[in-house]
């Protein structure tokens, strides 16, 4: 068997994973909308840069940002932005959103002119504010957004984030490995290659290697049976050996890789 094509495209698995704790999101979010002080400081920042936002366009309004000069883009990094992130990390969301919207409980969306913006409280990790920490990992590999994988051929690269719970984190890895398992399957087949089998017993193996060195040194299919399967019936015994030197030249002259 040969190897799947290493040079195939990254595959990025986005299989809906926050679903897993799409509730908590929601509940964080239904909480902290009502709490008076990130009323209060969201009113501040419409205050101070609602007026521009309004004739320029939200960051998170691609229609209408998209529309921006290059000095609207300096004015939005140097003055606006550092504000969002403040409060981002202050109040430990990822994005700045109007306590007055609600998002659907069922997907953790709400759609906008051209789009949809995702709950805000789908925490992320701490140093998302770290610009030094964020491109050490991004140079690792890894995504930034702990609830995302990557595939590339047969490895996969998943993200965590330790302070969901166990439980959350098991389901996670279980359906980040399930999705890329079968997109690889797949892949394996558009590549014409042997589609994977499920993992052989390993005690298995070592009949095969036991049963291919003693018929090495010379011994007969009787012999064999009768050192290996003293326990059989001698057509029993023999049928066994036959079928274990089979395996076992497969995989003597097969490929590695067959080994799972």
């Amino acid at each position: 068997m040969k190897p799947a094509h290493q040079d195939s495209h990254v595959e990025f698995i986005h299989a809906d994973f926050h679903r897993i704790r799409i509730d908590v999101h929601w509940y964080r979010w239904e909480f902290l909308r009502r709490n008076p002080h990130y009323r209060v400081d969201y009113e501040e920042f419409v205050e101070k840069f609602g007026k521009w936002l309004s004739r320029k366009g939200y960051w998170y309004d691609d229609v209408r940002y998209s529309t921006w000069t290059e000095g609207d883009e300096r004015y939005f990094k140097t003055k606006i932005l550092p504000a969002i992130g403040a409060l981002c990390e202050k109040w430990q969301i990822t994005n700045l959103i109007s306590p007055s919207w609600g998002f659907d409980r069922r997907r953790g969306l709400r759609r906008i002119p051209g789009g949809m913006v995702e709950i805000p409280t789908i925490v992320a990790p701490g140093w998302k504010w770290d610009p030094s920490v964020f491109r050490t990992l991004v140079r690792l590999g890894f995504l930034g957004t702990a609830d995302l994988a990557k595939r590339h051929g047969n490895v996969v690269l998943a993200e965590f984030d330790l302070n969901w719970p166990m439980k959350d984190l098991l389901e996670y890895a279980k359906r980040v490995l399930s999705y890329a398992y079968e997109n690889y399957k797949k892949e394996l087949g558009r590549n014409k290659v042997d589609v994977l089998r499920g993992r052989r017993r390993l005690r298995d193996y070592d009949t095969h290697l036991r049963v291919w060195d003693l018929k090495a040194k010379g011994k007969s299919v009787p012999e064999i049976a009768k050192a290996v399967f003293p326990l059989y019936s001698s057509r029993s015994a023999v049928q066994r050996v036959r079928d274990h030197l089979r395996a076992a030249n497969r995989l003597v002259l097969g490929h590695p890789t067959d080994i799972r």
